[in-house]
């Protein structure tokens, strides 16, 4: 399921071309799919790269990459908004792809949390 437009960029999601990854060693030729990570309260404390592509053509080690430093979540901000459910995802795309269901609120936890 992809986001739609609307909803990548009320989550903050936007796009690295190749080459501009700021983890040098870890920059992918088909560029980044960019997901901000952020405290409850909404203070961005780093990002989550996704390398464009498919599993055949992206070598597993250059899949993810989170830049070094604090970590945090996505869409953490989530964890504090009260009534209704909230559901906790392994990553940002399955929290990504329950606002499309519309079924709920997700945050994503970053993989080995």
């Amino acid at each position: 399921m992809t986001p739609s437009p609307p909803l990548a960029q009320q989550a903050g999601v936007g796009s690295a071309a190749p080459g501009t990854w700021p983890h040098a060693t870890r920059d992918w030729r088909g560029g980044r799919v960019v997901v901000p990570h952020t405290t409850p309260d909404g203070r961005l404390v780093n990002l989550y790269g996704r390398a464009v592509g498919t599993a055949e053509h992206v070598p597993k080690a250059k899949r993810h990459d989170h830049l070094p430093g604090e970590k945090g979540y996505f869409n953490a901000t989530a964890l504090q908004a009260g009534a209704g459910p909230l559901w906790v995802c392994e990553g940002a795309f399955d929290a990504l792809a329950l606002g499309l269901s519309r079924r709920g609120t997700g945050a994503g936890l970053r993989s080995g949390c």
